[in-house]
């Protein structure tokens, strides 16, 4: 499904450029679940990003379904955006002056990837009531728990059906409890679904959730147990 290909994403720095990532290279296969790790300023977030097309690499090739990401038009890099990948951020940045039910809602509409509205509407409600909040979706993101935030998060990730979730922290605000519960529908998504799944953590019981172990890290290390695999990054690394 992806497959990176020496990809480097440099930023310009005051001493010469930064690299978030330098020259990185791997294959995540469709439908595994893959989480990756690493010290902060290892580039964790910079290579969830150029999975999503929201970055272009400096140099190298994000390819999906051997698609070259870099080299689409923005256009397209929207539609890929829109469609093929679901975003849950540790932030949740959900709208705040909509419910529930409206912010799961805005990426259809921005998508038109269903019919009619109310066809939107249908999805919505069920993608909510699955996630346990059938009783919530007209409140407010400040009405609810930081729990209750992130499932709207993730029912609006899967609102275009995307094939792939790529999550960054999503159970870094969240109590031991809580977090737990946010994994089990990660892997309910990439185990009954077949969703691919890519997970950012620093917890090391999150890490364990996934199939496939990436580790950035600044300079070379020690490689985790099969799947895993370890990119190296210069020490000036960033993201």
């Amino acid at each position: 499904m992806f497959r990176l290909q020496k990809v480097t994403k440099s930023y310009p720095g005051r001493r010469g450029a930064v690299h978030a990532l330098w020259e990185a290279s791997l294959t995540i296969e469709q439908g595994s679940f893959a989480t990756v790790t690493g010290p902060s300023g290892s580039g964790k977030t910079t290579l969830l990003l150029a999975l999503g097309g929201l970055i272009r690499p400096t140099s190298g090739q994000v390819l999906f379904h051997g698609d070259d990401l870099g080299a689409l038009d923005e256009r397209r890099l929207a539609e890929y955006r829109n469609r093929s990948v679901g975003f849950i951020l540790q932030s949740f940045n959900l709208i705040p002056y909509l419910s529930a039910y409206e912010n799961v809602m805005v990426p259809m509409s921005l998508a038109r990837s269903i019919a009619t509205n109310g066809d939107h509407g249908r999805r919505a409600r069920a993608l909510l009531d699955r996630l346990g909040l059938a009783d919530r979706m007209d409140h407010l993101p400040r009405e609810l728990s930081v729990g209750q935030q992130q499932r709207v998060a993730i029912a609006r990730a899967l609102s275009n059906d995307p094939e792939v979730i790529l999550a960054d922290e999503p159970t870094g605000n969240l109590d031991p409890a809580l977090a737990v519960e946010i994994l089990d529908i990660l892997r309910d998504l990439n185990g009954r679904e077949g969703r691919t799944v890519v997970m950012v953590t620093h917890s090391p019981e999150a890490a364990k959730a996934g199939h496939q172990r990436i580790h950035l890290a600044a300079g070379e290390c020690a490689a985790e147990d099969p799947p895993s695999r370890t990119i190296a990054v210069p020490p000036a690394g960033g993201g």
